[in-house]
């Protein structure tokens, strides 16, 4: 008999007349004899939807961004914005290369900490979420100004912003996770909502021994365009697979990859700590690192998100993994769009190889803990869009 089990909570789809644009991950799993025979993912993400800039001038398309784009909107202008920028070789004024880096750091931050109050902690108070997002709204109207096309002609640029007030805001939210990064080794049975959260996890999937993820991201310019330009470019962008160790594979990139070898991560393995338990600790040890980043970011230029991988492809560092943009201008007339194609990190994290089936498939698990395991996992790797779960015995 059929069960199933649908997720809508902060990823509803946006619609363009009755098209679902952000479409939803379907997870089928086989499951028999007490184990995960084999799952399947399918999307209904529209690959098509960026024929809508094809002929259009880059400035019209930076314009539809935001429209089209409801989760890590940022990121995505911004990847649109730098890959126009680089084709004309621009270069962008540091304040505004800093002001867009701060975006999305601060997007990061609301998507993580969404995920983490809502999935994790079943929305305690650990979080200040209020506050969290009055603030973040209020930086991205007073740093608008970094988000204009920049041309040689017309450059815009703001200096001297002041960030602090927006630091000592993310400070403020996020040392609850702050203490517990610093303190999770040393005091593993302290009290309160996190280590309680850590303690329940490795509790209830201790006896569920999970697979290997994907191998994580590691992109090369000149293997990358050469699988956007080749002829299966549209299902290239669909499921992204890159050669590694001498054969095709699937790859994650997400907040574990960044983080898997990290502090908190390394501690929680030391103590033993369940896969499952260990990629919550990546999403904390993200989240603690951000202001101390975009710190850096002021001051160094240092952890910048957003990447030139050649001229007219720009990889960023998204909330959810590497985001990916790569556009081709006609300037037989007037300067238009000719190819327009984006690899999001969904596509690349729920590839139908990809971790959640190298790391699910042929687990054992109980049949009343299958939903619960499922759920968990999906939330953990993260996607951007709805999500339905079916599970056929």
């Amino acid at each position: 008999m059929p069960l199933s089990n649908m997720n809508d909570q902060a990823h509803q789809g946006e619609t363009l007349g009755h098209v679902d644009i952000a479409g939803r991950l379907t997870v089928k799993v086989d499951y028999a004899d007490g184990y995960i025979k084999d799952l399947q993912i399918t999307s209904s993400r529209p690959q098509g939807l960026t024929g809508l800039f094809i002929g259009k001038s880059p400035q019209t398309v930076c314009q539809l961004h935001p429209l089209l784009f409801s989760l890590c909107r940022n990121a995505q202008l911004i990847a649109g914005l730098s890959a126009f920028e680089s084709l004309q070789a621009v270069t962008v004024p540091q304040p505004a290369l800093i002001a867009r880096n701060v975006l999305v750091y601060l997007e990061t931050a609301q998507e993580l900490c969404l995920r983490l109050s809502s999935d994790w902690l079943d929305d305690l108070q650990v979080i200040d979420l209020a506050q969290l997002m009055t603030t973040i709204k209020q930086a991205y109207g007073a740093l608008s100004w970094c988000l204009g096309l920049h041309t040689s002609s017309q450059p815009v640029v703001e200096a001297g912003f002041d960030y602090e007030p927006i630091l000592r805001v993310l400070d403020q939210v996020l040392q609850p996770l702050s203490q517990f990064c610093t303190h999770y080794l040393l005091n593993q049975r302290t009290s309160g909502p996190i280590p309680q959260l850590v303690s329940h996890l490795n509790q209830t999937f201790a006896p569920i021994k999970l697979g290997h993820p994907a191998s994580p991201l590691q992109l090369s310019a000149e293997s990358l365009i050469e699988r956007l330009q080749g002829a299966d470019s549209r299902t290239f962008c669909a499921q992204p697979n890159l050669y590694v160790e001498g054969q095709w594979q699937p790859v994650e990139t997400s907040v574990w990859t960044r983080n898997c070898n990290l502090s908190l991560v390394k501690q929680g393995r030391a103590l033993g700590a369940h896969p499952l338990t260990l990629r919550v600790l990546a999403v904390i040890n993200e989240l603690e690192s951000i202001p101390d980043k975009i710190r850096r970011v002021i001051r160094e230029q240092n952890h910048l998100l957003i990447t030139q991988l050649a001229p007219g492809l720009i990889k960023v560092q998204a909330a959810r993994g590497d985001l990916v943009h790569r556009v081709e201008l006609s300037h037989d007339v007037a300067t238009k769009v000719k190819q327009y194609q984006i690899i999001a990190p969904t596509e690349w994290n729920f590839h139908p190889q990809g971790s959640l089936v190298s790391m699910l498939k042929g687990v054992i698990v109980p049949k009343e803990r299958l939903m619960l395991l499922l759920e968990k996992m999906i939330l953990a790797i993260d996607p951007c869009v709805a999500y339905d779960i079916q599970i056929e015995e």
